[in-house]
């Protein structure tokens, strides 16, 4: 935990920044004007998916991983690198 001191003494507890994906979809043409200035519910914009797509190739990609990693065909040290992947992503996906 950071602490900062305040001008008049004393001690303020912060947290550190936490990171939220929020999905929105809009009515085609209904979408909103936005830029790296934008702020959202306090937060600040960093991340735009134009695509609308980016979980939908996040499961392809791990989809052919696991199947790659249960082939059989890779050498021990790949397959430990393709198991932890795998553990990594199906961690993040739960958040």
């Amino acid at each position: 935990m950071q602490v900062n001191q305040p001008k008049e003494g004393g001690t303020k507890a912060t947290t550190p920044s936490a990171e939220h994906t929020l999905v929105v979809r809009y009515a085609a043409g209904e979408e909103p004007s936005y830029s790296a200035a934008t702020e959202i519910l306090g937060g600040r914009l960093v991340a735009v998916d134009f695509d609308g797509n980016r979980l939908a190739v996040a499961d392809r990609l791990l989809e052919a991983l696991e199947t790659l990693a249960s082939s059989g065909d890779l050498s021990d040290d790949a397959q430990f690198v393709a198991d932890q992947a795998i553990e990594e992503a199906t961690h993040a996906y739960s958040k």
